[in-house]
């Protein structure tokens, strides 16, 4: 494994604001679907012994995604604290068999870093991350 996560996701219209690209706060949102996913898929059942709470968020755009776009966001941890991990998302345009046009293909929309804190489950009480968790998710690259 490299250490990346891939999401994919297919802009809909309703994501969409009238200059015809994806609103802004929508990407806060693919960003946290993004995650939510992949620990979902490393975590597996035990995904419920373990919560985080965004603590900081911040996007750099480069260009936007567009109604019916595919999208990739590759996830990456990029640093573990006592109480906290880092992660840095790259979303990009992606091609997809029997797409129109190959013209955005690997185009890149976004680079985001996000850390998140441990919490105790169903609280809001900071608590080290456990070290079943880091196993699972990986090594900070």
């Amino acid at each position: 494994m490299d250490g990346v996560f891939r999401h994919e996701i297919r802009v809909r219209y309703g994501e969409c604001d009238m200059q015809q690209v994806v609103f802004n706060a929508n990407y806060m949102v693919y960003c946290d679907d993004a995650v939510d996913s992949w620990f979902q898929s490393r975590l597996g059942s035990r995904n419920l012994e373990f919560d985080c709470m965004l603590k900081n968020f911040h996007i750099t755009w480069f260009s936007p995604f567009r109604y019916r776009d595919h999208a990739v966001l590759e996830c990456r941890l990029v640093r573990w604290g006592n109480t906290s991990l880092g992660i840095k998302i790259e979303g990009s345009v992606v091609e997809k068999s029997g797409a129109a046009s190959s013209a955005n293909s690997g185009r890149k929309v976004f680079e985001a870093t996000l850390t998140y804190v441990s919490v105790v489950p169903g609280e809001v009480k900071t608590t080290p991350v456990p070290n079943w968790v880091k196993d699972e998710i990986g090594l900070a690259a």
